[in-house]
């Protein structure tokens, strides 16, 4: 019985890095706390519950080992959490939350970020789009490579790798001036499935994922689903 009292849960640290023209990137490193609003990396740092912090190859923080509460543990509809903590975590698309194959580290900008600077930055991150959010991480626009290519030529024309193409944008071109102030977004606790459905009837290649603050949590990509696909653990 003491075991189970200990069970562990792994929670993903999210970062997100909100680029703007006030300086150097603002970075906000949260974790998904089971029992109360996400917390911040640091509040996690000092919490009894808190069993250990893992890291990536190049010693970068991913994620932390949690004891959650036997009341939530214990709840009677299984948890977000509980279905990310490696014991009911399914390959079925229906039942596993975007939260388990979302990529948690994320870029974003603000409205007033140039775009000759969302350029670089495209080709720097080798990134595809970039959530745009307002001062507290909400999302209010999205900005995609397709969205500066069609602004430069002034037309749809789609061009090659989008690592390898030059873009030529206005200098003084805001992101407000092009992002499109349209945000499809999901919560971390939908299902795959739910996410597939909305981006193939949108068209979507890239959709941000928020907590229930409202704010950026992550961001899932076809690319994400792929990965999912050929890794996912066998039913």
């Amino acid at each position: 019985m003491a075991h189970a009292l200990r069970e562990t849960m792994r929670l993903p640290i999210h970062t997100l890095r909100v680029a703007t023209n006030r300086g150097p990137l603002e970075v906000r490193r949260t974790v998904p706390c089971p029992s109360h609003d996400p917390v911040s990396l640091e509040q996690c740092r000092t919490c009894e519950r808190l069993d250990g912090i893992t890291r990536d190859a190049s010693g970068l923080e991913t994620g932390v080992a949690c004891h959650p509460p036997v009341r939530d543990r214990n709840a009677g509809e299984r948890t977000l959490w509980s279905r990310l903590s490696g014991h009911d975590a399914p390959p079925d698309p229906a039942r596993t939350p975007i939260a388990a194959i979302m990529t948690c580290d994320v870029t974003c900008v603000s409205a007033d970020f140039s775009l000759e600077a969302v350029a670089a930055l495209f080709l720097d991150k080798h990134i595809g789009a970039v959530p745009v959010v307002d001062y507290e991480g909400c999302p209010i626009g999205m900005l995609t490579k397709t969205d500066l290519v069609r602004d430069d030529f002034g037309g749809d024309s789609a061009l090659a790798e989008p690592d390898t193409f030059e873009l030529t944008v206005r200098v003084r071109a805001r992101v407000i001036d092009l992002m499109s102030p349209i945000v499809h977004t999901l919560r971390q606790r939908d299902s795959v499935s739910t996410a597939a459905a909305l981006m193939l009837k949108e068209r979507l290649h890239h959709l941000p994922v928020v907590d229930d603050n409202g704010r950026v949590a992550g961001m899932l990509s076809t690319f994400d689903f792929a990965r999912w696909i050929v890794y996912a653990r066998p039913a």
